[in-house]
């Protein structure tokens, strides 16, 4: 008597008694069991390498995040104070870089200012003179 393992949806493990060989209902059977075990195998398999690819990616990763920084000397650097530095060093030059642009503003600002009583006097010495020709004009 050959036996058919078949697996049910909550009643466990069941067996099939097949005599006289296997019938075109147990065909069917074991064709679904094949083509699941298969399907199951490629998911299994699709997984496995999106797995494998996630673990890659981490193990970049992790080289690039890995706090294994070293003076020349061999001192370990902690990249927290590192950066805290950086940042100082950073502030302090975007300090001087705006006290810069302050005074240029100021500079321009008093040369716009010098410019317009410039051109308000040179106004002035040009109606002047129109005054004058005016009156000495025959």
């Amino acid at each position: 008597m050959i036996l058919l393992l078949l697996l049910t949806g909550g009643d466990g493990l069941v067996t099939i008694p097949i005599q006289g060989g296997i019938t075109e209902g147990g065909l069917i059977i074991i064709s679904i069991l094949v083509v699941l075990i298969a399907a199951l195998c490629v998911i299994g398999l699709v997984l496995w390498r999106f797995g494998a690819n996630i673990a890659r990616r981490l193990n970049a990763v992790q080289d690039q995040v890995a706090n294994d920084h070293k003076k020349p000397d061999g001192t370990p650097i902690l990249l927290r104070d590192d950066l805290d530095d950086k940042h100082d060093e950073n502030a302090a030059k975007l300090d001087r870089a705006i006290g810069l642009i302050t005074t240029v503003q100021r500079d321009v600002a008093f040369l716009m200012r010098k410019h317009i009583e410039q051109e308000d006097r040179l106004d002035d010495l040009e109606d002047t003179d129109r005054a004058r020709r005016a009156r000495t004009a025959p």
